[in-house]
């Protein structure tokens, strides 16, 4: 099963990171995962906080590259655009005809298969909004 442990890139050139030269050739990884737990990135790193993501919140991430879910630079996704307009409007309007509940008394954890997924399935409740 493929592992998931992050951005991977091949330097073109020599590069110096953190003080160390990493030659040419040299396959950096970002490890993605282990950077969105970390306090001094995310504040409050362990907690659901949506509202993280939102321009200006006090828990934002603390660097502008620490969260990019669909990289950056010339690999970039090219669906990116459509993906967040497609995310927006199924939200919105799941949001605008149901209030979602979760029911769930376990923890979940996150599970690494060929992306990260919950532990188990979730137990959600959707009840219209229109009774």
């Amino acid at each position: 099963m493929p592992v998931n442990v992050g951005l991977v890139r091949r330097l073109t050139k020599d590069t110096v990171l953190g003080g160390y030269l990493i030659p040419r050739g040299w396959e950096v990884v970002a490890p993605t995962m282990l950077m969105n737990h970390e306090e001094s990135i995310f504040p409050r790193a362990n907690e659901f906080l949506p509202g993280r993501f939102l321009r200006g919140s006090l828990y934002s991430p603390r660097h502008t590259f620490a969260f990019l879910p669909f990289s950056y630079g010339p690999r970039m996704c090219i669906g990116r655009r459509i993906a967040y307009q497609e995310i927006f409007c199924l939200v919105v309007r799941v949001l605008s005809e149901f209030n979602v509940e979760y029911h769930g008394s376990e923890e979940v954890e996150l599970i690494n298969r060929l992306s990260y997924g919950p532990s188990r399935p979730l137990t959600l409740t959707f009840t219209d909004r229109k009774r």
